[in-house]
């Protein structure tokens, strides 16, 4: 063991151009039963120690009265702490004893991997490259992505609420439930009583499966807080009995351990759907509202309604797999702003909307935005603008547009993504400038 530990107390100290490369090589090359151990216990999310420090002297002698290989010893403790569900006085002393046994020089090393804050310059993904094997899973979750304009292309999709809570992965395996953030750090089951009774309940003989959504609070207090004490290990007193679960996704254990699934959003959420049969709202967790939208101003409504209620905003989702990665296949819609622009010109309604304004050609008072705004309208408001077309009583009026999101349209011009019509604002006679436009 001191030569693995003297080994990456080396690649450590390896900096400079090429370093990666040197890092790697170097534990390619010095690959062990007792390096693949070491590199599990620090780097694998899911091999956790419960030990975020331990008080040992970097000083004494060596406890060691022979040879030392405290191989056999390491393993056991990371072995009983992995399944512990805490790391308490007397586990913690076998850790000290088991550091102290060292030799002074390589001491922080190890207490830097058994409490999980190993720090060489290498992480997960460098240590699987270099052995040339998926060695320590790197999960992910799923994330949405910035570019609403994408949407449009998508034709039938579907749409969810985005939540102000924090993300949590539920793993329910072998008759438990553990809990994780979305960097991948464990939650304290303890404090999540509540939640694992109910998804225990609701499963029932499914595992082998996690649950993705986010926890709130039915106060609407801040949860971020909470869950920071919680991974400190100093919780709230009755922490949990607030907290609500909504899960929005499904998929197996082997999602997460290979990167992405197979089954389509559709077929996953169908499973959901009956997992929780008619009852969308239990104790400590709900179904995820969900809305199938074949148009850009159906998914528009329903944020808009969100937002009115004090929700944060939506996530659009295309029909494809889980995807452990920041994915084109979610984007997220979470911002709604207001701007006044000049309007510029009109473009005649088509169908329904024959005889009536069909867009308003708008610009900012730079000239440098164009956005064209054909949505909002009311039909007392296509029939006030007709009137004031008629009398010439339009063109250069300042108008109020809500809009999601500035963008780059498929022109390279600077426009507006979802561009809605409020009113015309006779109260005013200067446009914003693009640089007063989010």
């Amino acid at each position: 063991m001191i030569k693995e530990l003297e080994i990456l107390q080396q690649i450590e100290s390896i900096t400079g151009s090429g370093s990666q490369k040197a890092k790697q090589q170097l534990l390619k090359d010095n690959w062990s039963n007792t390096m693949q151990a070491f590199m599990q216990v620090a780097f694998n999310p899911f091999y956790t120690t419960k030990l975020n420090k331990l008080d040992y002297s970097e000083s004494s002698v060596s406890t060691d009265t022979g040879e030392l290989n405290g191989y056999k010893e390491f393993s056991d403790l990371m072995s009983t702490l992995l399944e512990a569900k805490a790391a308490n006085n007397d586990l913690r002393a076998q850790a000290v004893e088991l550091v102290e046994s060292f030799p002074v020089e390589v001491r922080k090393t190890l207490v830097d991997i058994m409490t999980k804050n190993l720090n060489i310059g290498i992480q997960a993904k460098s240590i699987n490259k270099a052995i040339g094997a998926n060695i320590i899973p790197t999960p992910g979750v799923m994330r949405a992505q910035d570019k609403p304009e994408e949407v449009e292309k998508w034709g039938k999709f579907y749409v969810e609420t985005k939540y102000d809570g924090v993300r949590v992965i539920a793993k329910v395996e072998n008759g438990k439930v553990s809990y994780w953030t979305r960097n991948f750090n464990e939650i304290p089951a303890e404090y999540m009583q509540g939640v694992t009774d109910a998804i225990l309940e609701l499963c029932g003989t499914t595992t082998n499966i996690f649950l993705d959504g986010e926890l709130t609070d039915s106060n609407r207090k801040s949860v971020s807080g909470k869950l920071n004490r919680m991974l400190k290990g100093n919780p709230d007193s009755n922490i949990s009995k607030d907290f609500i679960f909504n899960i929005f996704d499904i998929d197996s254990l082997s999602t997460l351990e290979n990167g992405k699934g197979t089954t389509l959003y559709s077929d996953r959420r169908e499973r959901l759907e009956d997992l929780f049969g008619e009852n969308k709202k239990w104790n400590y967790i709900e179904l995820a509202q969900m809305w199938i939208c074949d148009d850009i101003s159906k998914m528009n409504d329903i944020y808009d309604e969100i937002v009115k209620a004090g929700g944060e905003g939506v996530i659009a989702k295309k029909d494809g797999i889980y995807e452990c990665k920041r994915s084109k296949l979610w984007i997220k819609f979470k911002e709604i702003c207001d701007c006044d622009l000049i309007v510029t010109g009109f473009i005649p309604g088509e169908g329904r909307r024959e005889g009536y304004v069909g867009s308003l050609e708008c610009t900012d008072s730079t000239g440098k935005l164009q956005v064209n705004v054909g949505s909002g309208f009311t039909d007392a408001d296509l029939e006030i603008l007709n009137e004031r077309i008629k009398n010439n009583e339009l063109i250069g009026k300042v108008a109020a547009v809500r809009y999601n999101e500035r963008i780059t349209d498929k022109h390279g011009n600077e426009s507006l993504f979802l561009p809605r019509f409020i009113e015309v604002r006779d109260d005013k006679t200067v446009a914003d400038a693009i640089e007063a436009i989010k």
